[in-house]
C-alpha cells in the first residue's frame, strides 16, 4: 500500500497545480476532482481517519492526502482493475484486454490490429 499511497499524493499534487492553473483562467474550480484508483484498501485507508503508525515519509504523505481530502479537493472513486485504463498504457496486457480498453475508452473503433503492418 506504500506505492498507492506514493503515486497519490503525486497525484494530489499534480491536482492542485493544474487546479491552480484553470482557476487563473476564470475555470470553476469549486467542484471536487475525482481520482480514480483500483486498490479498494487504499480508499478505506484514506477514509478511516484513525491514528496510523508507519514510516515518516508515508505518514507526512497521508496527511498530506488526508488534508485534502478533508478539504473536498478531490474524491476517491475505485475502478476495477478490468477497467483501468492505465494499464494500457503500462503494463503488457493480454490482446483482448488491450483491445477492450482500447475500443471502449480511447474511441479506437473499427481497427484490425493484425492488418496494422500492411
Amino acid at each position: 500500500m506504500e506505492a498507492e499511497i506514493q503515486a497519490l499524493a503525486h497525484a494530489v499534487s499534480e491536482l492542485l497545480w493544474l487546479r491552480a492553473l484553470v482557476k487563473g483562467q476564470e475555470v470553476d474550480t469549486s467542484k471536487p476532482s475525482s481520482i480514480m484508483i483500483e486498490n479498494q484498501s487504499t480508499i478505506d485507508f484514506m477514509d478511516n481517519p484513525t491514528n496510523r503508525s508507519s514510516a515518516k515519509h508515508i505518514d507526512i504523505k497521508y496527511h498530506f492526502v488526508r488534508d485534502y481530502k478533508e478539504k473536498k479537493a478531490f474524491t476517491l472513486a475505485y475502478v476495477p482493475t478490468c477497467n483501468n485504463l492505465a494499464d494500457a498504457f503500462t503494463k503488457a496486457l493480454l490482446y483482448t484486454q488491450h483491445w477492450y480498453l482500447a475500443n471502449d475508452y480511447l474511441g479506437i473503433h473499427n481497427q484490425d490490429p493484425t492488418r496494422a503492418l500492411d
